[in-house]
């Protein structure tokens, strides 16, 4: 871990970055993703960046143990901060991830998923492990302390807090819907938002994949 002053300059330069970027949050509607015909080849592909903000981070995952983000050097990281009672933009953002997946074959191989809750209260590992069992992912859920998970977030300048609606399973958050494109080499390289398709995701992520060979 960084020592403080360090992770402050750190967040600062994500938060200047994240202002000019567009933030969803879970209590208004997301915008509908592109349509396209399936073919990664029929659409245009955004080549990556280069960003210097984002680091590892160790939080509890879904089996109750230590994790360090660390540990998945050599494999593409698509990083998303989410909670489990969410009503519809992190079901909806799963679900384009399996499609995504889908679309990269055998090189989905070399991609792991890491959602982190942003309700720790209510998300514990048990609760991460049995929902996102339902997207049948090669994903890690993570959870933590408030202290853990707000560092975690700031590192990539991601936005949560307690919406001021109220479901009937308690309390909804607002929180950014960006999909955080890390490579290998744990070097935060796409900002992906709702809207982006799941042709123009795999596409991004085959661009990045291949720097490897």
């Amino acid at each position: 871990m960084r020592d403080t002053e360090t992770h402050m300059v750190r967040f600062g330069r994500s938060v200047s970055l994240m202002l000019v970027l567009l933030l969803f949050a879970c209590g208004v509607d997301s915008p509908p993703v592109e349509e396209v015909d399936g073919d990664v080849q029929a659409v245009e592909i955004p080549e990556p960046n280069r960003y210097e903000f984002g680091s590892d981070f160790v939080l509890t995952d879904q089996d109750g143990k230590p994790f360090d983000t660390a540990s998945l050097r050599g494999s593409a990281v698509l990083l998303f901060f989410g909670y489990t009672h969410c009503p519809d933009a992190c079901p909806t953002t799963l679900s384009r991830l399996n499609r995504v997946y889908d679309l990269l074959g055998e090189e989905g191989g070399d991609v792991r998923t890491v959602y982190v809750t942003v309700d720790v209260a209510r998300d514990t590992s048990r609760r991460l492990k049995e929902y996102l069992s339902y997207y049948g992912l090669p994903i890690v859920g993570l959870t933590g302390t408030q202290e853990e998970v707000d560092f975690a977030a700031g590192e990539y300048g991601a936005y949560h807090k307690v919406s001021d609606e109220v479901s009937e399973a308690g309390p909804l958050f607002d929180h950014t819907l960006l999909v955080y494109l890390i490579d290998a080499e744990g070097v935060l390289r796409y900002l992906f938002q709702p809207g982006e398709s799941p042709e123009v995701m795999a596409g991004v992520i085959g661009k990045v994949l291949k720097e490897r060979r």
